[in-house]
């Protein structure tokens, strides 16, 4: 793929981000935040993905992208915690994993 585009990309501080009051509770955040623990390469592959689809389509706008990341971690697929442990996974890793479970395309990596 050949980058053709700069982007820039500013850092919402967490009170304007859509997912910020879900998970900062204090009373349940631990409850709210362990299915994506450790989660971060699995969501990256996740919102890789769906980008992907979504470009071969139609331009993919910042909101898209926001939206993209916000589904992938408020929906994070639960078939794939029945596979993972909770430690930190290397891309190959957790890319055998989620194309175990259907949840991505086959790319070559």
């Amino acid at each position: 793929m050949l980058v053709t585009e700069h982007v820039s990309i500013v850092q919402l501080p967490v009170s304007q981000t859509n997912v910020s009051s879900m998970f900062l509770s204090t009373r349940h955040s631990s409850a709210h935040t362990a299915i994506t623990k450790h989660a971060c390469t699995f969501i990256a592959l996740i919102v890789g993905d769906e980008v992907l689809r979504m470009s071969s389509v139609r331009t993919v706008s910042v909101e898209d992208l926001s939206s993209i990341a916000t589904d992938a971690v408020i929906n994070f697929p639960a078939e794939v915690n029945r596979l993972r442990k909770n430690e930190m996974y290397g891309l190959m890793d957790a890319f055998s994993i989620i194309r175990s479970v259907n949840v991505c395309g086959e790319y070559d990596i």
